[in-house]
């Protein structure tokens, strides 16, 4: 996704958040990240932070338009709309994105993992099995994101990643840890 992000946060999300409905504050969100991304672009980061929030889909949307939101709702999709207009990647926003299948927290002391990597993961893993590799060290694991998928999938494999940021390494734990993955990590 490429944002033109703001380098200011826009005066209106300082507003006082009276209720909106649905249907209004939706329009209003997506209208803001019109302004930063091609329309299909700004339409699916709009569905999936209402998605990620509220549990409201696209069908909701259109169907319940009238529907009043919470003003804890309101307030979570504002401060979050201002992170994306300044430019922060709606991974980062939500703390995680999907590889592999699975969803893996991420940060901003993590590289958000690209589509091309699942296909280096997957070569690496036929690879793996083909040879018998024993052992794996992935070095600069990041969110971990290469040797948890493979660990999933070729579980006899000792499998060590490494990493010079503390902050990283911890991602790639906690990532190891909610998909129970056996990944040594130093």
């Amino acid at each position: 996704m490429v944002c033109q992000g703001r380098k200011n946060k826009h005066p209106e999300f300082k507003l006082s958040l009276r209720p909106m409905v649905l249907n209004n504050f939706y329009r209003y969100f997506l209208g803001e990240l019109a302004q930063l991304y091609d329309a299909n672009e700004a339409t699916a980061i709009a569905l999936m932070m209402f998605e990620e929030r509220s549990g409201f889909t696209k069908h909701s949307i259109i169907t319940k338009p009238d529907m009043t939101l919470e003003s804890n709702l309101q307030q979570q999709l504002t401060e979050d709309l201002a992170r994306l207009t300044t430019g922060e990647p709606v991974q980062y926003v939500l703390g995680y994105t999907w590889f592999s299948g699975q969803r893996f927290s991420v940060s901003p002391a993590v590289l958000i993992p690209r589509p091309e990597t699942e296909e280096l993961v997957q070569e690496a893993t036929e690879t793996i099995q083909k040879k018998s590799f024993k052992t794996l060290l992935d070095v600069g694991t990041g969110s971990g994101c290469i040797p948890i998928s493979i660990k999933l999938q070729v579980s006899k494999t000792i499998i060590t990643a490494i990493d010079i940021s503390k902050d990283a390494l911890q991602i790639a734990e906690k990532n190891a840890h909610d998909l129970s993955a056996a990944v040594n990590f130093i």
